[in-house]
């Protein structure tokens, strides 16, 4: 019976020495892995960064060269024709990512050239406004003038006939 038992305890050991292999491998496999996940994560936030760069300068260099209202109308060929040697141009990663950053590029430029149309549109409509809201009260200060000025003449008329009515009365009394 005690053999039997040995060899059972034999079997359970190289069973456990077996497991604990399987355990290790998987442990340094899990391990590698983890690594490489950390090293993939961390260059691939480097390319990103790298990348959000390169976009910003490029946005830079249209800026540069699409900046008044004139240039609302222009299209992606007109413009790679006159940024094509431009470093920015070139250090950016494709030409897929480029028309993209001038599509995003163009809509932003539009919007506030549209802003800014509006703004002066406001402003002058504002400033129309208030020179008729002036001219209104300048009619409004002259009409309250003319009708001083229209009653006064009244009452003077009306004091004058007055005294014109009293100095013929002295007259026709002879006391004048």
């Amino acid at each position: 019976k005690r053999s039997k038992s040995k060899s059972k305890s034999k079997d359970d050991d190289s069973s456990s020495v077996a497991e604990d292999g399987d355990f290790l491998a998987e442990l340094t496999t899990s391990y590698k892995v983890g690594i490489v996940k950390g090293a993939f994560s961390e260059c691939l936030r480097d390319i990103k960064k790298k990348l959000k760069k390169k976009k910003k300068n490029f946005e830079d260099l249209l800026s540069d060269f699409i900046y008044k209202s004139e240039h609302v109308g222009m299209t992606w060929d007109m413009v790679k024709a006159k940024i094509s040697g431009e470093d920015e141009f070139i250090a950016m990663p494709s030409m897929e990512l480029c028309m993209e950053v001038f599509q995003e590029y163009m809509k932003s430029f539009n919007a506030k050239i549209t802003a800014k149309k509006e703004k002066k549109r406001l402003a002058a409509s504002a400033t129309t406004k208030t020179d008729s809201a002036n001219e209104e009260e300048d009619g409004e200060i002259v009409d309250e003038e003319k009708k001083d000025s229209e009653s006064l003449k009244r009452k003077l008329e009306v004091t004058g006939a007055e005294n014109n009515e009293s100095k013929k009365g002295k007259l026709m009394n002879g006391s004048a």
